[in-house]
């Protein structure tokens, strides 16, 4: 069981949840569904601002270190449209890297049609 992360219930996303795309299979989506570490609508304070990530879920890699993904729902915008929400990610995953010092953190936007769309953290290289 991971630590839980301040603020993080880790309420599991319901089979009928309406905001998430109804083909799971697509685009590496499905690992997002459940598990113990996962919750929808979760508040975080950082920096004096009040956030709200749609979902956070941590899952361990291949090595079983724990990466934490921060994602954002935009179901009505097409992956062509996402490069205006780079900065919201962004301070999303700067707010839960430093909450859970030492975890990767990986930010992305699952869209409508189940396309997950990652974006690298500045200065990486790839990515959205």
């Amino acid at each position: 069981m991971f630590a839980p992360l301040r603020g993080f219930t880790g309420r599991t996303l319901p089979a009928s949840w309406h905001g998430f795309p109804a083909d799971r299979s697509k685009g590496g989506i499905k690992k997002f569904c459940g598990g113990p570490s996962a919750g929808n609508e979760v508040p975080l304070a950082w920096q004096g601002r009040a956030l709200r990530i749609d979902r956070l879920v941590a899952l361990l890699d291949e090595g079983g270190a724990r990466v934490w993904w921060v994602l954002d729902y935009k179901l009505q915008q097409g992956a062509e449209g996402l490069a205006v929400y780079r900065e919201q990610l962004t301070t999303y995953r700067r707010a839960v890297e430093a909450l859970r010092p030492g975890d990767a953190v990986r930010a992305a936007v699952i869209t409508g049609g189940g396309e997950l769309i990652e974006f690298e953290p500045p200065g990486a290289t790839g990515g959205a």
